[in-house]
């Protein structure tokens, strides 16, 4: 396979919150600090996992080659955009976005969330060309309702640069730092990027999301609806796979 591997070392707080979800899988304790050799056992695919050629940028009339897989062990895709088509009546391109999703499958609202930890290890099969990234999507929803009110973006790797006028400054997981972008969207949505501030041969095992969510403080009542993590895809080729794409809800690995 070609491409760069990543595992990483990462600090697991052993004092776990358990709540009632409708996947309860039990987890043998988890030591504390833990090498490379033990984050590959530890590592693995949610069974929640679902893969999706989600291609939502594309306008009809174009032709965008997406191949999804799901096995026991990995999940990926590989994409193949070499002629991407602007909608009607605007003259930029938006991206295709094929990934990996999580749906939860019980209501917890943010103010009842202690724990929030994103996992992930992947690489890429075939080196990308052209313009994409690589991101987690989380979104946020408000009880009763189906639009969401947040949509909050962890940024792993990505070849275009953010615009500099939605820049707020420097945070912190606890381990990792980010970039934070910040702007409302035409539909009054909140929209949050996290942009991992180090080059992507040193992306993060584990994301703290819960963190993250507290420094931009969504409304306690809102509540995550699925987390993703996929290919933003704006022109070119490539391929990834994800040997390691779960997340940890208060104490539970989901």
């Amino acid at each position: 396979m070609n491409g760069n591997s990543r595992k990483f070392n990462f600090k697991i707080n052993k004092k776990r919150l358990i709540i009632p979800v409708l996947v309860v899988l039990t987890l043998a304790a988890w030591p504390a600090h833990l090498t490379k050799s033990d984050a590959a056992v530890l590592a693995g695919v949610s069974p929640l996992a679902i893969t999706m050629r989600n291609l939502w940028g594309a306008p009809k009339g174009e032709t965008v080659d997406v191949t999804l897989y799901r096995s026991d062990s990995a999940l990926g895709w590989n994409w193949s955009r070499e002629n991407p088509l602007p909608y009607t009546g605007v003259n930029y391109v938006e991206p295709i976005y094929p990934n990996a999703q999580i749906a939860l499958t019980t209501l917890v609202t943010i103010g009842k969330i202690k724990s929030l930890n994103l996992f992930s290890d992947f690489h890429y099969n075939q080196t990308p060309t052209g313009n994409y990234s690589l991101v987690y999507d989380v979104f946020l929803r408000e009880p009763g309702t189906k639009a969401h009110k947040m949509e909050l973006m962890v940024v792993l790797d990505r070849t275009q640069p953010q615009g500099e006028a939605t820049f707020k400054g420097i945070y912190s997981d606890g381990n990792n730092t980010y970039k934070l972008y910040s702007w409302m969207t035409a539909d009054g949505c909140a929209f949050r990027s996290f942009h991992l501030n180090v080059p992507p041969a040193t992306a993060p095992y584990q994301v703290n999301l819960k963190a993250l969510i507290d420094q931009v403080k969504p409304d306690k009542d809102w509540y995550i609806s699925e987390v993703e993590l996929g290919t933003e895809v704006w022109n070119g080729a490539g391929a990834v796979e994800l040997t390691g794409f779960y997340l940890e809800l208060n104490g539970e690995r989901l």
